[in-house]
């Protein structure tokens, strides 16, 4: 049976070249071009100010660069929040203000569609902070294959367990291939007693 939250779920039908499109940019990434156009189209210091606070002068300084490089993503994603919020903004008071004659349907899927592109980023960007948190504290060998992992249902993809597998079977096949390394015996050989000029001690004969 239905769980309780897929009982309140309501059901939605979505246009398929949308869905397609919008599951993509979750997946990869909003194409830059996109993001800078809708960006610079809703401001974030007009009436309703939604930039992304800067950080207060005092305390700068004390950052160090690995802090100040993260907080800068999160800027950056905060900002594509601000401007999703913007445009939303300007489409539900479009429904609140409408003339008499009816709203202008393309201004108003023009901000509805500016808003969905912005959190398919945003839902990105997330996607690749989680991993920022994660993937340093596996080992170092699976490290390059879930860089390249592309997120879907698992956030390092359904497929990550057969290409470990691969990615092991390949650093092992190229092992066995490799060349074994020469290796220099430093021991010095054992004297045997005969050799040389070694010299014992005269042995004390009791009185």
């Amino acid at each position: 049976g239905k769980t309780r939250m897929q009982k309140k779920q309501i059901e939605v039908k979505f246009h398929a070249e949308l869905r397609n499109r919008w599951q993509k940019w979750m997946r990869d990434g909003l194409p830059e071009s996109n993001k800078k156009t809708i960006l610079e189209m809703y401001p974030w210091k007009g009436d309703l100010f939604s930039e992304a606070p800067k950080i207060n002068l005092e305390i700068i300084p004390a950052l160090t660069e690995v802090a100040s490089k993260r907080d800068q993503h999160f800027v950056e994603t905060q900002n594509c929040v601000g401007s999703a919020i913007a445009a939303l903004a300007a489409a539900v008071s479009m429904l609140l203000e409408g003339p008499e004659e009816g709203i202008n349907h393309e201004k108003f899927t023009k901000y509805l569609c500016g808003l969905g592109q912005l959190l398919t980023e945003v839902y990105h960007q997330q996607s690749l902070s989680r991993k920022a948190f994660i993937t340093p504290l596996m080992n170092k060998a699976v490290k390059p294959t879930m860089e390249a992992a592309k997120s879907d249902q698992w956030l390092y993809g359904e497929k990550f367990g057969e290409q470990v597998k691969e990615a092991k079977s390949l650093k092992k096949a190229c092992a066995n291939i490799k060349a074994p390394e020469k290796t220099t015996n430093s021991r010095q050989p054992l004297r045997t007693w005969n050799q040389g000029n070694v010299r014992f001690p005269p042995v004390k004969y009791r009185q």
